[in-house]
Order: C-alpha cells, then structure tokens, then sequence
C-alpha cells in the first residue's frame, strides 16, 4: 500500500512544472487539480451523455463525418478558431455590435464542439470496441469512448494537447455535419 502511495505521489508531482518542487503543498495542489480534470471530465460525460440522447442521429452524422473526412474536419475546426480571433479583432474595434459579435461566435463554437465531443467519444468507442468482445450499443460506445480520451487526457502535457486538438477537431467535425445535410435527408437516402 505504501509503494502505490508513492507511485501515486510521483505521479501527481510529474504532472505540471508548477508542482516539481517538492513538498507537502505542491502535493495537495496537483491533488486538487486532479479532482478538478475529474470532475470537469465527469461533467463532459453527462453533456455527452445528454447530448446523445437529445440529438442521436445529429450526433452519429457528425461522427460519420468525423471519420470519412477527418482532415477537413480539423481544418475547419481550425478556421473556426481564426474566425473567432477576428471576431475578437472586429469586436474590439466595433464597439457595442462587436460584443454581439463575439458572443455569438463563441457560443456557435461551444455548441458545436459540445455537439462534436460525443461524435469523437462515440468513434473511439466504436473503434475500441472489438478490442473488448464485439459490437457495443451507442450509450456503451460513448462510455468507452469517454474513458479512453478522458484517461488520455490526464497524462501531463501530452493530454492536455490531446484534448485542446480533439476540442478544435469536434467543432471542425459539427460544423461540417451541419453542412453535410440533415440526418432525416441521410437516412431517406440509404433506403432508397
């Protein structure tokens, strides 16, 4: 027990440059961020969760779109967040209908990466699922999913780009799944 405490004390002092010194305070702080990623972490599943449940063929689109063009999907996730630093520019620059400017723009992007967050933990669910015995239902796709990416995730350094180019790669992935056509128009075409 005592060697898995000191496993898990290394581990949390690795985890930023703010907590290499060593000490009982610096501890206590990477505890801290570690319940805090936890949490925020448990509150992007539930949205996912929620969203999934609200919008599931908007979200199984996106993830399609996801997969069969997942360059464009991060170009335009990245175009999107040029559009949101001239945005910022305009807004500046504009006065009172620039403020409107971007919070429209950052709400746009919000909600499309919440829409594209639950395409991408269901495509790694999906992908990782034969790893596991077979075929898993969508909620038991999402799950998965969420588990690989948020573990991932919480590596130092390397995680936190993961999740950051994961972020721009979903709103990329909405926003093109809204321009793909709407699930009703997708779903009348494979059955014709």
């Amino acid at each position: 027990m005592r060697r898995l405490v000191q496993i898990f004390s290394l581990l949390l002092l690795v985890c930023s440059s703010s907590l290499a010194a060593p000490g009982p305070e610096k501890l206590l702080v990477g505890i801290l961020i570690y319940i805090f990623y936890t949490m925020v972490a448990i509150c992007l599943v539930g949205w996912s969760f929620l969203v999934t449940t609200l919008v599931r063929k908007r979200v199984e689109l996106t993830s399609q779109v996801l997969q069969t063009r997942p360059l464009a999907s991060f170009v335009m996730g990245l175009l999107s967040l040029g559009w949101l630093f001239l945005s910022l520019v305009v807004g500046d620059k504009a006065g009172g209908l620039g403020g409107l400017l971007i919070v429209a723009t950052l709400t746009i992007l919000i909600l499309c990466a919440l829409v594209g967050l639950p395409a991408i933990l269901v495509g790694v669910g999906r992908k990782a699922a034969p790893l596991w015995g077979g075929s898993f239902s969508l909620p038991r796709q999402l799950l998965l999913g969420s588990l690989i990416l948020f573990t991932a995730g919480g590596f130092p350094w390397l995680g936190q780009i993961l999740l950051l180019g994961l972020l721009v790669w979903s709103s990329g992935g909405a926003v093109l799944g809204f321009f793909a056509g709407s699930p009703q128009q997708d779903s009348e075409e494979k059955e014709s």
